[in-house]
Parts: structure tokens; C-alpha cells; sequence
């Protein structure tokens, strides 16, 4: 059992505590060596990431010693502390057995998986060549109904995201010293420090997402970075760091649609941005910022299913190239 540990990861993955990874069941995950014989490609490319490497290198840290020392953590495995619920997975049939088994693994993103990994991978014949279209619709929504966060639920993806790089946990920043969040931009971390695109290339080769992905996931970056920074925002009890931070990022996140809205004429921009209008971020109104927040959601999950990125081109020019992408994939 490792003792007393926060830490600053490189790559911006930060610590706190209410997080979708918080919100997985422990008694469905199944950890991640259920994934590999299937995933190989991608566990290695796992292996070599901030997100597998915090399960270890957390304890390493004497920043994360001053961290949790400010704040009295005593046990980063403990199941209801601080840090479990962004830097491991965990699983346990009851909250008293539940211990950690990795960092930052498959199910954190994709869901816990034990109603949905067999579904998931359940082909007629031996292999997903076995199957036809028809089969193949319908166990990919066979495993979604059943939990499975799939890449084109980027929504989804993107909120796990960001539960856990905005930070909702006003004592870990005020009291603690954490920095509020870290820099983060969708497209830049899926297509470098967790880019694991080889499922279709037989593990061969790890793609780049298509032009037309990227900017879709551009723009829901943004808009899932808006919402949850304004969630963020919501919880923030007293005037500190946190407040001015959370502000700072709302901000910053209005300003980048802005320049997303001026570049492409799309209905769900504005929207998003209509959404967050208006608001006082100096004396936050948690009941304001919380609905403002699930109007973004809203408009944001209909723009995954309803954009051309065809049309959208000259979003291009503010989306991250390789060689400015957060890490080597």
C-alpha cells in the first residue's frame, strides 16, 4: 500500500477527486488485461503513457508529498480518496475491497466493462472478419446499449476528458496548492499521448484521425472544455484561486469558439456560445452556470450527430498539427 502521494504528471494530467473515473463501478471493471489479447498494439502504446505510468511514478513526487500533506491525505489507494478516482482503476466486489489495479486504463475512458466486453467482442466466427455489416451494427449497439463508450461517442470521451482536467475540488487548489486544471485541447491529446488508432490496420499502424474527424472533435474540445469549466465554476464555494481559474478558463474556452464561430458559419457554435452568454462569472450562480452547462451538453451531443465536417475546412487552421500535439503517440 503506497503512503501519502499527489503528483504533477507531464503531459498536464492533474489530481483531484470527483471524476467519471470516480463514477465507475468497481464491482463491473475488469481491469485491463482482459483487453489484451485483443488490444494488444494498443496496451503497448498504454504502457508507454503518462495515464499507465501514474499508477507507479505518483509516490515519486515531492511536490505531491506538499500536496497531500496540506491536506492531510494519509492514502492515495484509498478507495473514497482524493486521487483514485483520476489516476487508477479500481475494482472490488464492495467499497472495502475495492483497491487499485492500474492508472489511467481502458475502462476509465471506455466505461467499466463487464456487461459490455463480451458483446463487444463477440463474433459470429473467429474473427471480426466472420462477420457481416448487419452483425457487425448490431453488436457494436449491443455493447454500446450495455455501456461501452465507443470512439464515435466523442461527447462522451470528451467529458471523461475533461472531469478530470478541469478540476472540481475547490480544497485541493485553495488549500492544497494544485494547479486548476491543466491545459488541455481535445484534438491534441487524442492524437498524441492516448492515440491508439490501430484496430484496422491489424496493429500495424497507429493513423491520424481524418481531417473531417478532427474538426469535430475541435469543436466538441471546446464546447466540453466551456461546459465542464462552467460545472468547475458552479461548485466553487468562496473567492481564491480556484474561482479566479475556473473563470480564467471559462473564458478562454468562450474565446476559442469565437474564433472557431468566425471561421465556419455553424448553428451549434453559436449555440454554445449563446448558451454561456450573459453570465456573471465575478459572483457565480451555481443554478445559472449548472443549467447554462447542460444547454452546452446538449448542443454539443446533437453537433456529433448532426455536423458536415465536410463543410467546416476552414476550422483547419485552428486545429493542432502533428508536431504540436500533447506528447509522442
Amino acid at each position: 500500500m503506497r503512503s501519502l502521494v499527489m503528483a504533477l504528471l507531464t503531459g498536464g494530467m492533474w489530481l483531484f477527486t470527483t471524476s467519471a473515473t470516480a463514477q465507475l463501478d468497481h464491482s463491473l471493471v475488469v481491469g485491463p488485461d482482459a483487453c489484451v489479447d485483443c488490444h494488444s498494439a494498443e496496451n503497448d502504446i498504454w504502457a508507454e503513457s503518462t495515464h499507465f505510468k501514474t499508477y507507479e511514478e505518483l509516490s515519486q513526487s515531492d511536490r505531491a508529498l506538499e500536496i497531500a500533506e496540506a491536506l492531510g491525505v494519509d492514502d492515495i489507494e484509498a478507495p473514497d480518496g482524493t486521487c483514485v478516482g483520476c489516476h487508477f482503476t479500481l475494482t472490488g466486489e464492495t467499497a472495502d475491497e475495492a483497491e487499485p489495479i492500474a492508472g489511467i486504463s481502458c475502462e476509465s475512458c471506455h466505461g467499466a466493462a463487464a456487461d459490455w466486453i463480451d458483446a463487444h467482442g463477440q463474433y459470429p466466427g473467429e474473427d471480426a472478419e466472420s462477420e457481416s455489416p448487419a452483425q457487425k451494427q448490431q453488436r457494436l449497439a449491443t455493447a454500446e446499449a450495455a455501456g461501452q463508450i465507443r470512439p464515435q461517442l466523442i461527447h462522451k470521451i470528451a467529458a471523461n476528458c475533461m472531469d478530470c482536467h478541469t478540476v472540481p475540488n475547490e480544497e485541493l487548489v485553495n488549500t492544497g496548492g494544485h494547479p486548476a486544471g491543466s491545459k488541455f485541447e481535445l484534438v491534441s491529446w487524442l492524437e498524441g499521448e492516448v492515440r491508439h488508432n490501430l484496430f484496422w490496420s491489424n496493429g500495424e499502424e497507429n493513423k491520424e484521425a481524418s481531417p473531417e474527424r478532427k474538426r469535430i472533435v475541435y469543436v466538441v474540445g471546446l464546447g466540453t472544455d466551456l461546459e465542464y469549466s462552467l460545472r468547475a465554476l458552479a461548485k466553487s464555494a468562496a473567492a481564491g484561486t480556484y474561482r479566479s481559474e475556473m473563470k480564467s478558463r471559462v473564458e478562454a474556452a468562450t474565446v476559442k469558439l469565437k474564433a472557431a464561430s468566425g471561421a465556419v458559419s455553424d448553428g451549434s457554435i453559436s449555440a454554445m456560445l449563446a448558451a454561456a452568454s450573459g453570465l456573471n462569472l465575478a459572483e457565480p450562480n451555481a443554478a445559472k452556470l449548472k443549467t447554462a452547462a447542460n444547454a452546452i451538453a446538449k448542443v454539443v451531443k446533437k453537433f456529433v450527430v448532426t455536423a458536415d465536417a465536410s463543410t467546416m475546412g476552414k476550422l483547419d487552421g485552428l486545429i493542432p498539427e502533428e508536431g504540436h500535439y500533447s506528447q509522442k503517440y
